[in-house]
C-alpha cells in the first residue's frame, strides 16, 4: 500500500455502499464480494465492462436507492460515490491490514503515517471481530491547532495513524487511484487526489505555455489556472501565512469549505431580501450566467495545504465580483485582476491585469485607466485580506455593511 489516506466511513454506511454495488453491478457479472461487505475487487478504471451508459445508471441509482436511517449516512455514500465517478478512481480492492505478519504487513504507526499524501483512499468501517493481531485505524490531530478531519478538497477524508489491538480488524476498501499507465512511483508522489507531481523543467515548461495561451485568450481559464499554480509558490505561501495568523481566516484553514453547487444552497440564497450578500451573489450568477463549479481543481502545486490555500482563492474568486460590483466582461475581470494582484500578488493576477487590456476597445481602455485601474488599486492596497473572510457564514449580511468591514471603495461609475 504506497501511500494511504483514510476515508473514515461508518460500518452501516459502509455495508449500504457495498450492498449498492452488490446489487447493481451483479446483473452484469461484476464480482463483488458479499460474505465481507465492504471487500470490493473491480476494475473502475475500465468501468467493469459496463457502457459508458450502464455505468451513469448505476452511478445514479447508487445516489438515489440507498435509504440510510442515521443522519449524514447519504452524504457519506454519496462522497464515496463521487470518488468513484471522479477520474482518480480506477480500480477498488480491499483487505484486511495485519500488524505484524503478511503480505500486506504494516509495522507501525509512523510506517503508516509516512504513506499518507499520496491520491489513495481507505473507506474505513466501524471494524468487526476477527482473529490473530489485527490493526485499526486511528484519526490523527493535526499539529498548530488544526482538527482531526482534514476537510479540503484534496484529501477525500480524515488523516491516519495505525495502532495494533488484538482480536480485532477494520474493515476497508482501498482506492488506489492509479490511473492506467500510472507508474507505482508517480503515484507515491502524488499529494492529493487531483496533484500532478511535476519537476522544476516541467513547471517551467508548463507556465511559458500557458502564460502565452492565456494572454492569447484570457477566457481560456485551464490555462490561466495552470499559471497561477506554476508561478505563484511564493505568493500562495504569503497568503497561507496571512491566514494562519488571523482568526477567521485560520479557521478557513482548519475547516477548508469549498465552494460548489454541491455545498452552497442556491435555492435558500435565492430568497434571502435583497441587498444582502448572498441574494446579490446568486444575482451575479444568475445575470452573468456562471457557476461556482467552473473552478479547475489545483494540480501542480506540491504543498497539500498551498494547493488548498489557491484552490479557496480560484472559488471565492465570484465573491470578489459580486463585492466589486464588476461583470464578467474583459472589462469587469481586469478590474478584478487589479484588485486581485495588490491583494495577493499572484503572478498571474500581475499579468492578467496588464495584458488583459490589449483586448478592449480603445473606449474601453480609457474606462479602465481613468476610472477602473486607481479605484481597484487604492481598494486592494487599503482593504483587509480577501482570503480572510468566512464569506459563507455571512449570506444574510448587507453587501454594502459587508464592503465597508473589508475596506471595498465604493466603485466608479462607468459605462463601457
Amino acid at each position: 500500500f504506497p501511500g494511504v489516506v483514510a476515508y473514515c466511513m461508518s460500518k452501516s454506511a459502509l455495508d449500504q455502499f457495498t450492498r449498492c454495488l452488490a446489487l447493481d453491478l451483479a446483473p452484469k457479472k461484476v464480482r463483488v464480494n458479499a460474505v465481507c461487505p465492504g471487500v470490493i475487487v473491480t476494475d473502475i478504471h475500465k468501468r467493469a465492462g459496463l457502457s459508458e451508459g450502464d455505468y451513469a445508471e448505476f452511478l445514479n441509482k447508487c445516489k438515489v436507492t440507498h435509504a440510510l436511517g442515521r443522519p449524514g449516512q447519504v452524504d457519506e455514500v454519496a462522497q464515496a460515490i463521487a470518488f468513484l465517478a471522479s477520474d482518480a478512481a480506477s480500480f477498488i480492492t480491499g483487505v484486511t491490514l495485519p500488524v505484524d505478519g503478511g503480505r500486506h504487513a504494516i509495522v507501525d504507526s509512523c510506517q503508516f503515517k509516512s504513506f499518507l499524501g499520496c491520491c489513495a483512499v481507505v473507506l474505513v468501517s466501524e471494524g468487526f471481530e476477527s482473529t490473530g493481531r489485527q490493526c485499526s485505524i486511528d484519526t490523527v490531530k493535526e499539529d498548530k491547532g488544526r482538527s482531526h478531519r482534514d476537510r479540503g478538497p484534496l484529501s477525500p477524508g480524515p488523516r491516519a495513524a495505525l495502532t495494533g489491538t488484538e482480536g480485532r480488524s477494520h474493515r476497508v476498501c482501498v482506492f488506489p487511484g492509479l490511473g492506467e499507465g500510472a507508474s507505482p512511483e508517480a503515484e507515491h508522489s502524488r499529494r492529493y487526489q487531483s496533484h500532478i507531481p511535476s519537476s522544476r523543467l516541467q513547471k517551467l515548461l508548463l507556465a511559458s505555455g500557458s502564460a502565452l495561451m492565456a494572454l492569447y485568450n484570457p477566457y481560456r481559464h485551464d490555462m490561466v489556472a495552470v499559471l497561477g499554480e506554476t508561478t505563484g509558490l511564493l505568493a500562495i505561501q504569503k497568503l497561507r501565512d496571512r491566514m494562519q495568523n488571523h482568526p477567521e481566516g485560520f479557521q478557513i484553514l482548519q475547516e477548508r469549505p469549498r465552494i460548489s453547487t454541491s455545498t452552497l444552497d442556491l435555492v435558500s440564497l435565492r430568497e434571502l431580501p435583497d441587498g444582502t450578500f448572498g441574494r446579490e451573489y446568486v444575482r451575479f450568477l444568475d445575470v452573468n450566467k456562471v457557476t461556482p463549479d467552473s473552478r479547475m481543481p489545483v494540480k501542480f502545486v506540491d504543498d497539500e495545504e498551498l494547493a488548498y490555500v489557491i484552490q479557496r482563492y480560484r472559488e471565492v474568486h465570484d465573491f470578489m465580483h459580486t463585492l466589486l460590483g464588476m461583470p464578467t466582461n474583459i472589462l469587469g475581470e481586469v478590474a478584478v485582476k487589479w484588485f486581485e494582484a495588490m491583494q495577493t500578488g499572484l503572478p498571474m493576477c500581475i499579468l492578467g491585469a496588464i495584458f488583459g487590456p490589449l483586448h478592449l476597445s480603445t473606449r474601453n481602455i480609457q474606462v479602465l485607466v481613468t476610472d477602473l485601474i486607481p479605484w481597484a488599486v487604492r481598494c486592494g492596497r487599503t482593504a483587509q485580506c480577501m482570503m480572510n473572510f468566512y464569506y459563507e457564514n455571512r449570506w444574510e449580511q448587507n453587501l454594502e455593511s459587508l464592503r465597508e468591514e473589508i475596506g471595498i471603495l465604493p466603485c466608479p461609475t462607468v459605462q463601457s
